[in-house]
């Protein structure tokens, strides 16, 4: 997937398993373009609860 998209396999990983990490939406877009999804497929708000 890192070799399709142009995305490192550090930050895949860190997408798949930090929780509340960020990323850049190129990123998003990219995931998304392999997929075929809409980033809303990838991803929930989660509101801070502060």
């Amino acid at each position: 997937m890192a070799e399709k998209t142009g995305i490192s396999r550090g930050t895949l990983s860190k997408i798949a398993n930090e929780k509340g990490y960020n990323t850049v939406t190129a990123n998003i877009d990219k995931l998304c373009a392999y997929f075929g999804c809409q980033a809303s497929d990838l991803m929930t708000f989660i509101e801070d609860k502060e």
